[in-house]
């Protein structure tokens, strides 16, 4: 159940960042939107701090590699969405902007 609670967040909060890109931004308006859109969900913050402290070590593989494979998927989706504001880059390169 945690995994479905923690998806939903991430899922939740990374939305909030995407939609939150501006058609230019600096590295530090990016970075503050990184960092303020995720310090804005209640939910996410202490679920990924318990997620990481103890319930991974905890739970069944399969429910561990769906949930990271989701958060590649959005990882993705932040770097498709940057890449807007950079101009054309290989696939390959967008996953290196992420912050």
């Amino acid at each position: 159940m945690f995994w479905v609670l923690y998806n939903q967040s991430l899922i939740r909060w990374s939305e909030a960042f995407i939609s939150s890109l501006g058609d230019s931004m600096s590295d530090l308006e990016y970075a503050e939107l990184f960092y303020t859109t995720a310090m804005a969900d209640d939910d996410y913050n202490p679920r990924q701090a318990r997620l990481a402290q103890s319930i991974e070590h905890n739970v069944l593989l399969q429910s561990c590699v769906e949930s990271k494979r989701l958060f590649i998927n959005r990882v993705d989706l932040f770097a498709k969405a940057r890449v807007l504001l950079l101009g054309q880059l290989w696939h390959s390169q967008q996953r290196f902007l992420v912050p």
